[in-house]
């Protein structure tokens, strides 16, 4: 893999402002050798939650952030919409946190 930037997708589902791990998450992600390591967050985010706030901070950490749109915890259509983020990314590796 010599030369080669590993592609990595941070992938969580919360609702509201978060917790430990979006700490963890964010600030790891930006501390994060961009030359050997190119990494996406990617949050599932239910469109009913109003108090969601983890795009703003990410925002301000110039991180490569985005969300997959979910209706309810059990949306089906997340299959598919994450499928295509990685296949569109080249991820190497999907590194999920909790039950998602």
């Amino acid at each position: 893999m010599s030369g080669h930037r590993l592609n990595i997708l941070e992938l969580r589902s919360v609702r509201g402002t978060g917790g430990g791990p979006e700490k963890t998450i964010l600030l790891g992600t930006a501390r994060a050798d961009r030359t050997r390591f190119a990494v996406t967050v990617c949050y599932l985010r239910d469109l009913r939650d109003s108090i969601f706030g983890i795009d703003e901070r990410a925002r301000q950490l110039n991180i490569d952030y985005l969300e997959v749109h979910e209706r309810h915890s059990f949306d089906p259509r997340v299959w598919g919409l994450l499928s295509a983020v990685v296949r569109e990314r080249r991820i190497d590796i999907v590194h999920s946190h909790d039950y998602k």
